[in-house]
């Protein structure tokens, strides 16, 4: 029996109700389809505005979804899915949610 593939949209909304915004969703998305990749490739894979594209990867490494190199260009790497879970569920459990 064949595996069924989680569409994009599935995934999205599986973040976004973890507390991650659309951008957030998309770029680690984008991440998780790659090995590592620069901002101005993953602006090209997600699809989110390239002005956008720093600040989304610097709200994902603070919430230790994403990885940065000290290389230049820098790359960014999405942190394995089973770990991001666990951070963002502790972190969904300190905030309180209006």
């Amino acid at each position: 029996m064949a595996k069924t593939v989680p569409s994009t949209t599935m995934i999205q909304e599986h973040l976004k109700s973890l507390g991650l915004t659309k951008y957030e969703s998309l770029v680690y998305i984008a991440l998780l389809q790659v090995d590592g990749a620069t901002a101005t490739e993953i602006h090209e894979i997600s699809g989110v505005p390239r002005a956008s594209v720093y600040p989304v990867l610097d709200k994902l490494s603070k919430k230790q979804l994403v990885n940065v190199t000290t290389t230049s260009p820098k790359r960014f790497a999405a942190t394995p899915p089973d770990e991001p879970s666990t951070a963002l569920l502790r972190a969904s459990l300190r905030t309180p949610r209006r």
